[in-house]
């Protein structure tokens, strides 16, 4: 007998001898790369300066050096090598030759010369080469005669980039301006408010709340938006940096970073504090965007001394008094003179400041007008003080005002929202002073005012209101139409008060404050005033102003105007169908695979509400991964229209609700989709770069944006990897094209559980329908019932091991009025499944809590393979299969186990 010992050796040996025998692989060809680039007039070496598209170099005069280097020396014919040209555009431009000849010695490193052409305005026109596609053919014999290895081929393209235009002095990245949304000289009383950051470059890894100083503020959020193709920087001649001087209006690419040869531009939400506080918002010190190793250095923003910060642009400061009411649903209550009178016919002009207003004023507001010493300006109304909020920031962010009275016939007519900016930040707190509110009595008699029972309350956005039945006028930007803009409907200026010809520069000594007038009827009828057709710009000339004060105002407090607007005639009376609301519609399915850009992309989005909805000034953005350069650009945006009813079978949306299919380019589809009007083709409206392609592969996050109800953006569904908590890949087939099938449940959109791809489940075996090929996976345009009712956990078939029985286990982590369970059974996988319970074994209902059942299979045969499936049975009846076939064999076979997590998907899986 052997030794253990000669035993694990004899076995080492016949190890061994089964691995000779094992055939060797092919060798994989020796590599090939590109060294670097110089400039063939130097040769200097032109460095790469960023990683955002390949490699990036400064364009030379005439030729570059592409410096080729081989793994093993090679004798490199001429044959072997290509260039091409492009340009912005992505056309190939014939121009671009290499005067390369073959080579007559071995070598490793091959220098290959590449003509580029000068651009020309015309004619003809010659437009500029920006990227130079440099190809190495493949199986280049190695030039040992004892080595039969072989090169693999080289494609790479080089980018040309114009010389830095800041390279003297380097700009470099930079703040070019931070500035409120709104008025930026206004005192904030609201809750929140809202600031615009413009950066030359963006940071490394992007702007974020770490590398924003906010003093006396809380951080709300951050959103990046669209770049502007214009950027307003401020005041003329102000020099930024040192050598650097901004005009008031610069082109972007002026201002913008000289590798991505564009600015970024962030919204950024800031949370006030409760009191009287000043803060400054500043950024701090960043990196610029990654560099390759051996690029140039990198550049870094470097804050100047708080001394040097120009206001507006490196900083921003802003006072803020938010009162403690003012985040409360209550609302501000301000309450009007007691014992004042409002003139009957006439009005009352309720002033931030009575001086600071420049009404003039007509006299005792205890009295009425009739049987005073006034003036003629002054016999139609009277003029009081009240605590009004900073009226510009408050509607531009969605506010609503009511009038509660004890009286009928008061109206609200006329708003003075203005702030006089040339007070500017040497009397902050004053700047609001211009500001009134206009109420007028449609009555016959004078009314008297008392007891605090006649006010003015403000409610921020998001606030409860109390039934309009209650209050006696109400007006506010945010309608039944959703939040409206007072943009062009009055005006913040300047008076030019305390300034002189040296303290403003380049600016109109005065820039008139004009207030907004409502629309009202001879008969004193009051267009409703929380729409934004029942307002309008006053015109001139100005009325009941002080003419002794500074400045030009625009309006008529206490008197009619020259012409009230025309009141907007009633609507036609007829069926409205309501404006989708953000859980009205989802992104339920979306095809990324492009078939090597043969076939487009395409998002389906379907209507979850039960009812027929309006997508009327819904949009969809969609932020592709930076890095990405065959998609369009990194924020795609999409406007909606149109309407989205509820389902009608199938083949027609099924019983959920119809789909609107957002594709990007023409293409075949299935019969139920052709020539619908479900389909519609957005490759014009984008503009895209890659043929068909406008969400990337690489990362992306589409966010459906429904009509906003206040100034801050407030998206809807959102779905994508891009900016989730937990990164994940984007799913592809590698045997076709196939969409990713969503998961229909609030918040699955940016998780990777919530996403399947079609391929991998049943539905494509189901009504055919497709865009793009017939051989694709998907189901555009057909939705078969939405969510499953139940999320199913764990789903186990095992024999017990003392009664030979087939038991069947299951739980649930969540259910939804959930009837209960039918368990089905059948012999072969593909086979037809029979139910095997008699009885529906009962489900729970709705519930959120984990749920545990058991089933025994007591007509189990010995020895037979079964399959099992369990299906769900909703309280309305609908019935869902929820696992494919597990496989058991019954009685006295071997025990089967599966646990799966089961992804809800928005058809069933049979």
């Amino acid at each position: 007998m052997l030794s253990n010992k000669m035993t694990v050796s004899l076995m080492s040996l016949i190890t061994i001898l089964a691995l000779a025998f094992v055939a060797t692989p092919a060798m994989a060809g020796f590599g090939v790369s590109l060294s670097e680039v110089q400039d063939a007039a130097g040769p200097t070496t032109l460095m790469d300066v960023s990683h955002d598209d390949g490699l990036q170099v400064e364009r030379p005069p005439t030729t570059l050096n592409a410096v080729v280097k081989f793994d093993k020396a090679v004798i490199l014919l001429a044959a072997s090598v290509d260039v091409s040209g492009y340009d912005a555009n992505g056309n190939f431009l014939p121009g671009v030759v290499t005067t390369y000849a073959d080579a007559t010695t071995a070598a490793t490193e091959v220098t290959i010369p590449i003509t580029i052409p000068a651009a020309s305005p015309g004619p003809p026109v010659v437009p500029a080469v920006t990227k130079v596609t440099l190809r190495i053919m493949k199986d280049i014999d190695s030039a040992d005669p004892f080595n039969t290895d072989k090169s693999n081929e080289l494609k790479t393209d080089i980018h040309l980039l114009d010389a830095n235009p800041n390279a003297a002095p380097a700009l470099g990245p930079d703040v070019l301006k931070i500035a409120m949304v709104g008025e930026p000289f206004a005192t904030v009383t609201t809750a929140e408010f809202q600031a615009h950051i413009l950066l030359s470059e963006e940071p490394k890894g992007g702007l974020n709340k770490d590398l924003i100083e906010l003093g006396e503020l809380d951080f709300g959020s951050l959103t990046k938006l669209a770049s502007p193709s214009t950027v307003t920087i401020g005041d003329a001649g102000i020099v930024n940096r040192p050598g650097v001087t901004l005009t008031v209006t610069d082109a972007v690419s002026t201002l913008a970073s000289w590798r991505d040869g564009d600015v970024h531009l962030y919204l950024l939400t800031v949370k006030t504090k409760p009191g009287e506080k000043t803060a400054l918002i500043r950024v701090k010190n960043f990196l610029s965007k990654e560099q390759p190793t051996g690029a140039q250095n990198q550049e870094t923003y470097v804050r100047a001394s708080d001394s040097a910060l120009v206001e507006g642009r490196d900083k921003l400061t802003v006072k803020t008094n938010t009162p403690v009411t003012a985040i409360k649903a209550a609302g501000i209550e301000v309450k009007l003179l007691n014992e004042g009178i409002i003139p009957k016919g006439g009005y009352l002009v309720v002033a931030k400041d009575t001086g600071g207003s420049a009404v003039r004023n007509p006299g005792d507001a205890k009295k009425s007008p009739v049987g005073t010493a006034r003036q003629p300006f002054g016999l139609t109304y009277n003029l009081i003080s009240g605590g009004l909020p900073n009226l510009e920031a408050f509607l531009a962010n969605g506010g609503t005002i009511d009038l509660v009275a004890p009286q009928s016939g008061l109206v609200i007519s006329e708003i003075m929202w203005g702030t006089d900016a040339s007070l500017g930040d040497t009397d902050a707190t004053k700047v609001v002073n211009s500001q009134y509110i206009e109420i007028r009595n449609t009555t016959g008699a004078d009314i008297k005012m008392g007891d605090g029972t006649h006010k003015l309350i403000f409610y921020p956005a998001g606030a409860t209101l109390p039934a309009a039945s209650t209050v006696k006028d109400r007006v506010g930007t945010v309608g039944a139409g959703g939040y409206w803009s007072i943009a062009g409907k009055g005006q913040s200026g300047r008076t030019g008060v305390n300034e002189g010809t040296a303290d403003v520069v380049a600016v109109v000594p005065t820039q008139a404050l004009i207030s907004m007038q409502r629309s009202i009827s001879a008969a004193g009828l009051a267009a409703d005033g929380t729409m934004a057709s029942s307002w309008a710009a006053s015109v001139p000339p100005g009325l009941n102003f002080d003419p002794n004060k500074v400045g030009t105002r625009v309006g008529s407090p206490g008197s009619a105007p020259i012409a009230y607007p025309t009141p907007p005639a009633p609507p036609t009376v007829a069926p409205t169908i309501p404006v989708a609301g953000a859980a009205d519609i989802m992104i339920t399915e979306i095809m990324v695979d492009t078939g090597d850009g043969r076939l487009p992309q395409w998002i389906e989005l379907t209507n979850v509400s039960g009812a027929e909805k309006s997508l009327a000034g819904w949009s969809l953005m969609i932020e592709n991964a930076d890095a990405d350069a065959d998609v369009i650009g990194t924020t795609v945006s999409i406007d909606l229209s149109g309407t989205l009813g509820v389902g009608g079978g199938a083949n027609a949306g099924g019983t959920m609700g119809k789909s609107l299919l957002l594709v990007g380019g023409t293409a075949r589809s299935s019969d139920n989709l052709s020539g619908s009007a479900r389909i519609v083709d957005i490759s014009s409206e984008v503009g895209q770069r890659g043929r068909y392609a406008f969400i990337s592969t690489m990362g992306f996050e589409a966010s459906l944006i429904p009509v906003q109800k206040t100034g801050i953006l407030t998206p809807g569904d959102v779905a994508g990897n891009l900016n989730a908590a937990e990164a994940w890949d984007i799913p592809m087939d590698e045997n076709g094209r196939s969409s990713l099938i969503r998961r229909e449940a609030a918040g699955t959109g940016t998780d990777a559980n919530g996403w399947i791809l079609a391929s991998a489940t049943s539905l494509v075996t189901g009504p055919a329908t497709w865009y793009g090929s017939d051989e694709d996976a998907g189901t555009p345009g057909y939705d078969a019932g939405g969510p499953l009712p139940v999320e199913l956990s764990h789903f186990r078939p095992a024999r017990n091991k003392d009664t030979g029985q087939v038991v069947i286990t299951w739980a649930t982590q969540s259910e939804l009025n959930n009837a209960g369970f039918f368990i089905k059974r059948s012999q072969q996988r593909d086979g037809q499944f029979q139910v095997i319970n008699a009885v529906m074994i009962p489900g729970a209902g709705t519930t959120s809590e984990k749920q545990f059942y058991t089933y025994t299979d007591t007509t189990a045969q010995p020895n037979v393979v079964y399959y099992y499936q369990i299906e769900d049975v909703s309280l309305d009846g609908n019935r869902q299969t929820l696992t494919n076939g597990i496989r058991l064999k019954g009685h006295i076979g071997a025990a089967g186990k599966l646990t799966s997590t089961w992804g809800e998907l928005k058809s069933s899986n049979e």
